[in-house]
C-alpha cells in the first residue's frame, strides 16, 4: 500500500479523534503514573446507579422467582474505567501506531505495559478490591491490563452489594439467572468503576449452522476422491482448503510458517477430528495447541462443533501456523465464564497476533457492562498488536433474534455487540450465486489436489428466509411463507450487518465515507458462510456426530438413516471468522509484523478501490489473473428476514402476519456497489489483499543482551542489560525488548528501552532449564526488529510442594475455609477439594493481592482416595473421567465435582511437571483425612385418601428427603406398616439427585416408594366375639304382646280414671323400649370410624441413614 494513503488515513483520524487536544499533555498521560481517583471515602448508604445493566429479558413475564439466597454466582467483574485523560491518550496511541510517520508505529504494548500506562492508580485498584472484600466476595483478580476485577460470590451477597434482586427466569424452556434492578455501587468508587459484568448467566451463542437434510446417494455412495457429490437431494459441492484457496485466489507462497492464531472456545475437541481433516484434505501434520483456563470443560454439545470449525479452518488457510484453542468452562453459576473467560485469557496474556471468536450476543443482550467488557478487551487487544477477528452472527439485521429458536423476528434491526467494537474486524456472510449453475463454477470430480472448484465464483448475500426475494417494490414476500416452505421458508438464517445503536464514525474514523454517515457499521468484509442453500457449504470433521458405530472422518461412508454421513456440513459467519483469521496470518508472515485492529489497512485500501470495476457479479475480480481488485463486491440479495406483523421496523405495521425487516422503506439491507451493509466491503481477493499490504522501509539494528551466561536456582533475580544500537539515523530506537528462549520462541518476560535505548532490568520470571536465550527488540516505525546474540542459561529446577485442602462454604454459599486438617461432614455437604502446587518453601506463586509474582507449575496433579484413584476429572480426548487435572494458570486446580462416600479417606495428590515446567515433579503430598457420615433423612407418607370404607384401597407414596447435594440419591427399600403389621413385602425406593424445583428453592437428593393396600375396618389381629343380634321381626312381636297383656291388666284393675293413663304411658314407654333394642342391636357400625396408623420405615443405603414416617387414615 502507497505511504502517502497512510498519510491521509492518520491525519483523519487525529481530526476526528479531536484536533484540539493538547498532544504535550496526553503524551505525558502515557508515561506518568496514574493519578488516584477515589478521594472520598467509600461510604455503603451513598450510592449511584449504573444504568443499563438489566438484560432484556429480566421481566416479569420470564421471572420465575428469587434466585436462593446461598446460590453461588461466579466470575463476575468490575470493569475499571479510565480517566479522560487516558482515554485520550490511548487514542492516540492507537492511530499513532498505525501511522509509519509516527515514532510509535507498530510499537505494540504488553499487556502488563498496557495495565502501567491506562489502568487505575494501585490506590485505586486497593480502594475497589477492600470494598469487594468487605461485602463478602471472594477469588478476586485483577487482570494483567488492569481493565477488570473477577471476583465471585452469592445471590444474597450482590443483592446486599449491588441493591438488586436475583432472580430465576425461563425464555424458550431454558433456565437462567438475572440482576432484576440496576445495579448500584458506592458513589466514591464511581469515578473507577464503570459496570458489572456477569450479573446474568445469558451465553453468546455459537454461529454454526448445520446442514439439516442431508445425505449421501444409499444406491452408488460414491465421492472420488472427496468434495463433489451427488446425493438424494442433488449434487453438492462440498468446499474443502483447497477449493477456498481456489475461489478466493489464495497464494501458495504463503502457509502461515512462524505464525499463530488464537480461537476462542467454550468446549474442548477430540485432537484426532483435526488430524482425521488435515489426512483427508492433505494439510500438513500440525496439531493444534490447547490451553485449559481452568479445568477441562470436556466436549460440550454445539460448542464442540464451533471450535472443531474454527481450528480446522483457520488452520486450512494458514496449514503451517500454530492453532491455539483456549477454552474455559462455564456452569450455570458462571456470570463471566466461557467464551468471555477465553477472551480475556488470550488477550491479557498476548497468547498470538491475530484472535477469532465465532460467537455473538446482541447490544443490547450484553448491557452498558458487557459493552463495556468487549470494547475494553478488543480496544487492549489492539495496542498490544492483536488482530480480533469476530463474526457478525447467522441471524441476518435481527441481531437479537435467536435463528436457532425463532422463525421470525420480534425485535427490530439490531447487530451483535462483541462484533460491533470499533477495535475488532466483522465478518459477515455470502453464498455463492451458483443456483441452477453449479456445473459451471465446479468439476464434475476432483483434481489432484483435492480441489473441484474451478475458480472464482460470483458470490450473493447469504439468506436462507423468504425475505430474500424482497425488493422495495414487493415487501409482502414472507406473507405466506411457511417453514417447510422451499420457495418461501420462514426463518431468519442469513448473515448478519446493521448499524451500532452504541459506535459511532467518531470512534471508527476509519470507516468515515463508507456506509451509514454517522454509525459504526457491521460487517466490515465478509465470506462464504452458507449452509447449503445453493448446494454448497464447508466440510468439518466431528467424529462425535458419526453414524452410530462409525470412527473417523471420512466422505466414503454413508448410511440411510440420520446422521447419515461420517462428516459435518455446516455454514455460518463462524466460517467467515476463523478463515480471515488465517489470511491476516499469510499478511503477518509477509511483513514480519503484527497488524493491530487491521480496519485501518482495509479502510485505507479501499479508499483506492474502483468498486464498479470489481463487481462480484462478473466474476472476474476474484480471479487469479485480476491484479487490481482487493474486494469482490457484492451487489446482489439481502440480509432482511421475516418478522412478525406490528413488531419493530417490520414492513407489515398492523398485528399478525408476517413483513420483512425494512429501513427507510427498503429491506434491511440490500448489497449494492461499494460498502453496504449486507456483505460490507465485499469478500477478498487473497493474493491481492497480501500483495498491497505494505511493509514499512525500516533501518536496520542490532541488540546486545548481558550477561554472556546465566547460572543458578529458577525463581532467583536475574539482572539483565544491554542496548538497541542503529546502522544510520539521527533519532534514537524505542519500544519493548521481549526477552525469549531462542529455541522454541517462548517469551519469559519483557521491557521497554529508556531514552537512550538502553535497558536495564531485573527479573524472576526466567524458566529453569539449559536453553539459549536472546533479547528481541521489537522495533517502531523507524527502526527494524532485531534479535541478540544468544546467551546460555542454566537454571535448576525448584522442587515442588503439593497441598490437598478441603474447601467448605457457608449457608450463603461463600467459602467458609480452605483448610488442610481433618474433616468430618455428612454425605452430600457442600464442599470441594482443591490442590496446588507450591514452591519449595510451600508458597504459592499469586500472591493474596492476585498477582502473580514469580513462574507458576505447570502440569498436571493425580488425585487419589486412599491408593485409589480418584475419578472426578472430565477429559476432552478419553469418554471417561479421570483423576488428572491441569494445573490452571496460577498453579492449582479444584475438583468440584467431588462426593465421597461414607467412610474414612484420606486424599492425597502427585504432581506430574510438564517438560518446559520450573518444578521437578512431586509424588507425595500431605494426606488430608475426610470422614464422610451418612446424610440424615426424614421419611414422610402421603396416602392418595384420607378416609375409605372398610376392605377398600389406598396407595400410599413414601418420600425419603435429605439436605444431600449429592446427583445420586438415596437407594434401598421402604418397609409400609399397619400398625405394627407390615403391608407386603418392602418396596423399592426409586432414587433422585439434588435438584432446584420451579420456585428456586433447593431440593435435597431423595428416594421415593409406592404401595398400594386394603385396609380392613379392625386393626390388624382382632377378632369379632360381640354377640349376634335378636331378628328384628321376632323381637317386634314379643314387643307388641307384652305392650296389650299390660293395657288390659290396667284396665281392669284401675279403680278410677287416671290409671287409665297411667296403662297407656306404660304402653307406649314398652313399645319403644322393644324398638329401640331392635334397633340397638347393630349400633357398634356406626359413628366415625376407626383411625389406623400407618408407617413407612426407610432401610437407609450405605450414604443414607434410615427413618421412619407415619400417618393415620380413617377406616368406616
Amino acid at each position: 500500500m502507497r505511504i502517502f494513503q497512510r498519510k491521509d488515513l492518520y491525519a483523519a483520524c487525529v481530526t476526528l479523534l479531536g484536533a484540539s487536544l493538547y498532544l504535550g499533555g496526553i503524551a505525558r498521560a502515557q508515561n506518568l503514573a496514574p493519578q488516584a481517583r477515589i478521594v472520598e471515602a467509600v461510604q455503603n448508604e451513598k450510592l449511584v446507579t449504573l444504568h443499563g445493566n438489566v438484560h432484556p429479558m429480566a421481566r416479569p413475564a420470564n421471572d420465575r422467582g428469587s434466585l436462593p439466597d446461598q446460590q453461588p454466582v461466579t466470575r463476575m467483574h468490575v470493569l475499571l474505567q479510565r480517566s479522560a485523560e487516558q482515554e485520550d491518550a490511548l487514542q492516540l496511541l492507537l492511530a499513532d501506531q498505525q501511522d509509519p510517520n509516527s515514532s510509535k508505529f507498530h510499537a505494540w504494548l504488553t499487556p502488563q505495559e498496557f495495565g502501567q500506562q491506562f489502568g487505575p492508580a494501585e490506590s485505586d485498584l486497593q480502594a475497589v478490591k477492600a470494598w469487594l472484600n468487605s461485602q463478602g466476595f471472594t477469588s478476586l483478580r485483577v487482570n494483567n491490563g488492569r481493565t477488570l476485577i473477577e471476583f465471585s460470590g452469592t445471590s444474597s451477597q450482590i443483592r446486599n452489594a449491588f441493591h438488586t434482586e436475583m432472580h430465576r427466569l425461563s425464555i424458550n424452556n431454558e433456565e437462567h439467572f438475572a440482576n432484576m434492578q440496576e445495579p448500584k455501587i458506592p458513589a466514591a468508587l464511581a469515578p473507577v468503576v464503570g459496570g458489572i459484568a456477569g450479573l446474568h448467566n445469558f451465553r453468546p451463542k455459537p454461529l454454526l449452522h448445520r446442514l439439516g437434510k442431508f445425505r449421501r446417494d444409499a444406491s452408488t455412495g460414491q465421492i472420488t476422491p472427496l468434495f463433489t457429490f451427488t446425493d438424494v437431494n442433488g449434487t453438492f459441492y462440498g468446499v474443502g482448503p483447497a477449493d477456498f484457496a481456489k475461489i478466493y485466489n489464495v497464494p501458495s507462497t504463503f502457509d502461515g510458517t512462524g505464525q499463530s492464531i488464537a480461537i476462542v472456545g467454550q468446549s474442548n475437541i477430540n485432537l484426532q477430528d483435526v488430524r482425521d481433516f488435515r489426512t483427508i484434505f492433505g494439510l500438513p501434520t500440525n496439531d493444534p495447541q490447547i490451553i485449559l483456563n481452568g479445568a477441562d470443560p470436556g466436549l460440550v454439545s454445539g460448542d464442540e462443533g464451533e471450535s472443531d470449525l474454527d481450528v480446522e479452518w483457520a488452520g486450512a488457510i494458514a496449514p503451517k501456523a500454530k492453532i491455539i484453542l483456549v477454552t474455559s468452562q462455564f456452569t450455570e453459576t458462571d456470570g463471566g465464564g466461557g467464551v468471555d473467560a477465553s477472551a480475556e485469557y488470550i488477550v491479557d496474556n498476548n497468547v498470538a497476533p491475530v484472535l477469532s471468536e465465532s460467537y455473538g450476543a446482541c447490544e443490547s443482550s450484553l448491557g452498558t457492562a458487557g459493552n463495556a467488557f468487549y470494547n475494553a478487551l478488543w480496544q487492549q487487544a489492539a495496542a498490544e498488536g492483536i488482530t480480533v477477528v469476530v463474526s457478525t452472527g447467522d441471524n441476518g439485521s435481527a441481531g437479537c433474534d435467536d435463528p436457532n429458536s425463532q422463525s421470525s423476528a420480534t425485535q427490530g434491526i439490531a447487530v451483535s455487540g462483541i462484533a460491533s467494537t470499533p477495535y475488532n474486524v466483522a465478518m459477515g456472510g455470502t453464498d455463492f450465486d451458483q443456483a441452477n449453475l453449479q456445473t459451471t463454477f465446479w468439476n464434475p470430480t476432483n483434481g489432484s489436489s483435492q480441489v473441484s472448484a474451478k475458480g472464482y465464483i460470483p458470490e450473493t448475500t447469504w439468506n436462507d428466509s423468504c425475505a430474500n426475494a424482497a425488493t422495495a417494490a414487493n415487501l409482502t414476500v414472507c406473507a405466506n411463507a411457511t417453514a417447510t416452505s422451499t420457495t418461501a421458508p420462514l426463518n431468519i438464517v442469513a448473515g448478519s450487518g446493521g448499524p451500532s445503536s452504541i459506535y459511532t464514525k467518531t470512534q471508527a474514523p476509519w470507516q468515515t465515507g463508507f456506509g451509514d454517515t454517522t454509525a459504526r457499521d457491521l460487517p466490515d468484509v465478509s465470506f462464504f458462510s452458507s449452509d447449503g442453500q445453493n448446494g454448497s457449504f464447508y466440510i468439518v470433521c466431528e467424529s462425535d456426530q458419526d453414524i452410530t458405530g462409525d470412527t473417523g472422518c471420512n466422505l466414503t461412508t454413508f448410511s440411510t438413516a440420520s446422521p447419515f454421513h461420517d462428516f459435518q456440513a455446516v455454514g455460518g459467519t463462524s466460517a467467515a471468522a476463523p478463515t480471515f483469521a488465517g489470511i491476516i496470518a499469510l499478511v503477518n508472515q509477509k511483513t514480519g509484523q503484527r497488524q493491530g485492529n487491521a480496519n485501518i489497512t482495509l479502510y485505507s485500501m479501499a479508499k483506492s478501490e474502483t468498486f464498479s470495476s470489481c463487481n462480484s457479479t462478473g466474476g472476474t475480480s476474484g480471479s487469479s489473473s485480476n491484479t487490481t481488485c482487493v474486494f469482490n463486491d457484492i451487489t446482489k440479495g439481502n440480509i432482511s428476514v421475516p418478522c412478525n406483523g406490528g413488531s419493530t421496523n417490520c414492513s407489515k405495521t398492523s398485528s399478525g402476519g408476517f413483513g420483512v425487516l425494512v429501513s427507510n422503506g427498503n429491506p434491511a439491507f440490500a448489497a449494492g456497489t461499494g460498502y453496504d451493509l449486507a456483505a460490507g466491503l465485499g469478500s477478498v481477493n487473497v493474493a491481492n489483499l497480501i500483495s498491497k499490504w505494505a511493509t514499512p522501509s525500516l533501518i536496520s539494528t542490532s541488540i546486545s543482551l548481558s550477561p554472556s551466561s546465566i547460572s543458578g536456582t529458577v525463581g532467583s533475580t536475574v539482572a539483565l542489560s544491554g542496548a538497541v544500537t542503529k546502522s544510520s539515523g539521527s533519532t534514537t530506537p524505542s519500544g519493548a525488548v521481549v526477552f525469549e528462549n531462542a529455541t522454541t520462541g517462548a517469551p519469559a518476560d519483557s521491557t521497554t528501552l529508556s531514552s537512550s535505548g538502553t535497558y536495564n532490568f531485573s527479573t524472576v520470571f526466567l524458566p529453569a532449564g539449559t536453553y539459549p536465550l536472546k533479547a528481541r527488540y521489537g522495533g517502531d516505525t523507524t527502526f527494524a526488529p532485531s534479535e541478540s546474540t544468544p546467551i546460555a542459561v542454566t537454571l535448576a529446577k525448584q522442587n515442588s510442594t503439593v497441598a490437598v485442602s478441603f474447601v467448605t462454604f457457608t449457608s450463603a454459599g461463600a467459602i467458609s475455609s480452605i483448610s488442610t486438617s481433618a474433616q468430618t461432614v455428612q454425605y452430600g455437604s457442600a464442599y470441594i477439594l482443591r490442590v496446588d502446587v507450591e514452591n519449595a518453601g510451600g508458597t504459592p506463586c499469586q500472591n493474596s493481592s492476585g498477582a502473580v509474582v514469580f513462574i507458576c507449575p505447570t502440569g498436571t496433579v493425580n488425585l487419589f482416595d486412599g491408593t485409589n484413584a480418584l475419578n472426578d476429572f472430565p477429559n476432552a480426548q478419553n469418554p471417561n473421567a479421570s483423576s488428572t487435572s491441569r494445573l490452571n494458570d496460577r498453579g492449582f486446580t479444584e475438583d468440584q465435582p467431588i462426593q465421597l462416600n461414607v467412610g474414612t479417606h484420606a486424599i492425597k495428590a502427585t504432581y506430574t511437571a510438564d517438560a518446559t515446567s520450573s518444578y521437578n515433579s512431586q509424588t507425595s503430598s500431605n494426606s488430608l483425612s475426610v470422614t464422610i457420615t451418612q446424610a440424615t433423612t426424614s421419611t414422610a407418607v402421603t396416602p392418595s385418601v384420607t378416609s375409605i370404607t372398610s376392605g377398600g384401597s389406598v396407595t400410599l407414596t413414601a418420600t425419603v428427603s435429605s439436605n444431600s447435594n449429592s446427583a445420586q440419591g438415596a437407594t434401598g427399600t421402604v418397609q409400609f406398616l399397619n400398625g405394627s403389621s407390615n403391608l407386603g413385602a418392602a418396596a423399592t425406593c426409586t432414587p433422585a439427585g439434588a435438584t432446584t424445583n420451579s420456585s428456586g428453592t433447593f431440593v435435597g437428593a431423595s428416594c421415593t416408594a409406592t404401595l398400594t393396600a386394603a385396609l380392613s375396618s379392625l386393626p390388624p389381629g382382632f377378632i369379632d366375639l360381640r354377640p349376634r343380634s335378636t331378628p328384628f321381626v321376632l323381637l317386634a312381636w314379643l314387643a307388641a304382646v307384652l305392650a296389650m297383656f299390660s293395657f288390659l291388666m290396667a284396665v281392669k284393675l284401675a279403680a278410677r280414671r287416671k290409671q287409665y293413663a297411667y296403662a297407656g304411658l306404660a304402653f307406649f314407654l314398652m313399645a319403644a323400649a322393644a324398638l329401640a333394642g331392635c334397633s340397638g342391636a347393630s349400633s357398634s357400625s356406626s359413628g366415625g370410624g376407626s383411625s389406623r396408623t400407618i408407617s413407612a420405615k426407610y432401610s437407609g443405603d450405605t450414604n443414607y441413614a434410615g427413618s421412619t414416617g407415619s400417618t393415620t387414615i380413617t377406616v368406616h
